[in-house]
Parts: structure tokens; sequence; C-alpha cells
């Protein structure tokens, strides 16, 4: 992304050769972020510094054209009474946030609201499902990556049953990286973080 408005795609796979990067219009002013979806490494998200401007998603793999767009507007009178720059037309898109648990759940903040989309409906508009409130603007936020879980290699029957009672305890891995799932952090414009309830 950068300040002439287009998403530039670099091959690093083609050495010594100065061809051009793939080069698309993306948003109307700079593009300020650019989100690589962990689950599908070919599709990634852009959101712009204008307000009311779409986050896109984008196919690596197919630049002609974006493919979806997710329409962004601050929610209820929290947001309403927060960051409304830019003339008195609201906030501007600060972050957006795959899930790297949750596959095809794009997370983007926008004034106090931090709005959850899936991204794999059927269909090509990406659905709202839920909506999160802060106490302040956000400046970005994090979600818990996909944990991973230590394997006993021995293998005699003591290690394997040892395994298995910490991952079925009430405090094991598995339970753990499921409650993890539903928090997320956020970092908010007076520089507090914050652990919030995803869902």
């Amino acid at each position: 992304g950068c300040q002439q408005r287009t998403v530039q795609l670099y091959d690093l796979r083609v050495k010594g050769t100065n061809s051009p990067p793939v080069s698309t219009w993306a948003h109307s002013e700079s593009v300020n972020g650019i989100e690589v979806d962990p689950h599908r490494p070919q599709v990634f998200a852009t959101f712009g510094q204008t307000a009311g401007e779409p986050v896109k998603l984008w196919d690596a793999r197919r630049m002609d054209s974006s493919l979806g767009e997710i329409k962004t507007s601050p929610y209820g009178p929290k947001s309403d009474s927060g960051d409304n720059q830019n003339g008195g037309v609201g906030p501007v898109v600060s972050v957006v946030r795959w899930s790297h648990l949750h596959p095809g759940c794009l997370s983007v903040g926008i004034g106090d609201s931090i709005q959850h989309f899936d991204t794999t409906s059927a269909g090509s508009r990406p659905v709202l499902t839920r909506v999160s409130y802060a106490p302040n603007s956000i400046s970005d936020l994090a979600f818990q990556t996909k944990p991973k879980i230590p394997t006993i290699r021995r293998g005699n029957q003591a290690d394997k049953e040892s395994e298995e009672a910490i991952n079925a305890s009430p405090g094991g891995y598995n339970s753990a990286s499921e409650l993890l799932s539903l928090r997320m952090l956020t970092v908010l414009s007076d520089g507090s973080v914050r652990d919030m309830p995803k869902f």
C-alpha cells in the first residue's frame, strides 16, 4: 500500500529482474493498511484514510478487481459522540485484523467500535456478526494466535494418558486456547491496553 492510492504486489521469487510490480488502484486516498488472511494466504484486506470508505478484500492471484467490500459505519451513540473527525463525517478505519482461530473472521476497528465480519458466508458480501465497544477510540487490536500443543514423543502408555489428561482437563491446553480465542487485546488512543471479550 502507498500514498498513490494503489496496492503494489512484488513477486520475490523472481530474482535478478527489474520487472514492475502488479499495481491496482485501491482507495480514494492513501492506503493505510494491508492485512493478510492467515488461513487463505492469497487473500488480504486493505483500508484507506477516508471516512466512510469501505474495507476491501483482494485475491493476489486476481488483482483486476476486489473480491468484495465491507461498508463500515460508526454504530450507536458511543461512536457518534466519539472521534468525529473529518468535518463531522465520522471516524476512519484504524485497524483490520484476521482471526487466527476462526477462519474468515475479519475484525474492523473504527472509532470506539470493533465490527466483526464473516467473509466466508454465501454470496460476495461479508456479513456483520457482532459489534464490540471500547471506552475510547481504538488504535490497534490483537487476537490469540493458534497455540502449539506440545507432543510427547516417547510413546509409552503413561505418557499418552498424561497427554490426554492435560488436554481434557479444565485448565488444559484445549480449554485454555478456546477461552483465549474469545478475548482480544485493544490499544486505545490514550495509550491504554484493554483485555476485552470478542464474543
